[in-house]
């Protein structure tokens, strides 16, 4: 696909999926002194498409000098700082994160809208994960440009390369398998993904004369192995000689079944600069791969760790009518989903817990100062809720001033002391809405799977009787196990 078109749409895409009034990429020129609009997608017809702007200068020009976001919301700048428009366009939200290839900002992909408070962190993260990708996406069309001037000795890559460029999440796995068939000769051929919080590699995929069934979907520690050297230092490994080594070598553990290894090379998946993955090949010949061999093996990684991005980012469009306008927050119909995922999952040593959270008064709130004033406290809370959870943990607006908070691997009594964290930071902020100083007090109804209850619809039974007690108290915490029975 031609580079320019791909990267149009994909700006357009990031205009749909942030409902933004412009998106906008920045790209450095080549004396790297200032950005020009590479490509764009705005409902505005005062759109400067020949804008060049200083690097430091203006909040675009920051984040590319700086090489951090920026999250201006509200925005309080004078519209015309921003450089964008050729006329006042009452810009009232702005978010703009650095394009970095090889941890060099190369860029600023940006977002603007009309709409006051309206970026949140859940965009925020939606937008860097957008930014990682066109970097992925220009730094494979230099890649490609390299591999179509060295055409002689990399022709049959360059078309398998191009044959790549239409791949499908079910498919790129058995796409990788069949280029490095024709690429290598290898004996072994396996693919590993990487959990940077647990430090443990998984292997998902395994070819060849050596692979064994033994270790499909075996999880290993990191840190042992060769796989682990590769994953830490974030570099290419060739090994071509390993008969004659003084020291044992394996690729996981001492106790892994694959014996006989001769020659070796491996190759990091990463996105983002962060290592998600590992590719490996083995051969039982001494100097079966070349440095060439490593370069394509390297080129292949990349496609992958392409694909992997790509992938993330179609689930989080798909995730986007399962969030909240309002907020930002998951919404009821997410958590089903999530819930049913969680219960195939969990086990005695892994229980999670529900908490169902109703904000007291809220009706006589709205009737006081109005549902505008409401609104922006529903937004404020929701802010609060994500700041005192972990990132793996799920934030849901229920309905109406109603939140629920879905609490992985976590016992009853590490849910009980989060929500009684909630509970007292809501009671000790005070909300500054419209000028307005504004307290609030949160009940909370607390269940927790397996102990409360063996199923979904039983779990979110439990936790709105526990709520309902809560209520009727107002400002506490109430768990299902300690209602009254019947």
């Amino acid at each position: 696909m031609d580079l320019d078109k791909e990267l149009h749409n994909l700006i357009k895409l990031v205009s749909n999926v942030t409902d933004a009034h412009t998106a906008s990429l920045f790209w450095l020129s080549a004396d790297e002194k200032e950005l020009y609009l590479r490509s764009s997608h705005s409902l505005s017809k005062n759109l400067i498409h020949e804008v060049r702007i200083p690097v430091g200068s203006t909040l675009i020009g920051l984040v590319a000098q700086q090489g951090k976001s920026v999250n201006a919301s509200p925005f309080k700048n004078d519209p015309k700082t921003l450089q964008l428009y050729s006329k006042e366009e009452n810009i009232k939200s702005f978010l703009a994160v650095p394009v970095k290839i090889s941890r060099h900002t190369r860029g600023v992909l940006c977002v603007d809208s009309k709409k006051s408070f309206f970026f949140t962190s859940k965009v925020e993260k939606i937008l860097n994960g957008f930014a990682g990708y066109i970097a992925q996406v220009i730094q494979r069309d230099a890649e490609y440009q390299v591999i179509k001037d060295q055409a002689n000795g990399y022709l049959q890559l360059y078309s398998l390369y191009k044959g790549l460029s239409g791949f499908h999440k079910e498919n790129i796995f058995d796409l990788l398998i069949s280029i490095s068939r024709q690429l290598f000769g290898f004996d072994l051929c396996l693919l590993c993904t990487f959990d940077a919080g647990n430090r443990e590699l998984t292997v998902r995929l395994l070819e060849g004369a050596d692979a064994s069934s033994r270790v499909m979907q075996r999880t290993f520690s990191a840190g042992e192995g060769i796989a682990s050297l590769v994953l830490r230092t974030q570099k290419p490994l060739l090994l071509t000689d390993l008969d004659g080594r003084k020291t044992q070598f394996f690729i996981f553990a001492q106790d892994e079944p694959f014996k006989n290894i001769s020659c070796f090379m491996g190759v990091p998946l990463l996105v983002n600069d962060e290592a998600i993955g590992f590719l490996g090949f083995t051969s039982r010949e001494p100097r079966a791969f070349g440095e060439r061999d490593l370069q394509l093996a390297s080129v292949l990684s990349f496609q992958a760790s392409s694909a992997i991005s790509l992938s993330r980012a179609h689930e989080q469009i798909r995730r986007k009518d399962k969030i909240d306008s309002l907020t930002g927050l998951a919404t009821h119909s997410l958590l089903h989903c999530e819930l049913e995922q969680v219960i195939q999952q969990a086990d005695k040593q892994a229980p999670f817990a529900l908490l169902l959270l109703d904000l007291d008064g809220f009706k006589q709130v709205n009737k006081k100062y109005s549902y505008q004033v409401g609104d922006e406290l529903l937004k404020k809370v929701a802010q609060i809720l994500l700041r005192l959870i972990r990132d793996n943990d799920l934030v849901v607006r229920f309905a109406g001033e109603e939140f629920c908070i879905l609490l992985k691997n976590s016992p009853r009594t590490r849910a009980n002391h989060v929500a009684e964290r909630i509970r007292k930071v809501i009671q000790q902020t005070v909300f500054v809405v419209q000028g307005r100083e504004i307290k609030l007090t949160v009940s909370i109804g607390l269940a927790s799977y397996l102990e409360d209850a063996i199923s979904k619809e039983e779990l979110l039974g439990c936790v709105k009787s526990a709520l309902g007690a809560a209520k009727q108290k107002r400002n506490c915490v109430c768990s299902f196990k300690d209602l009254p029975a019947g």
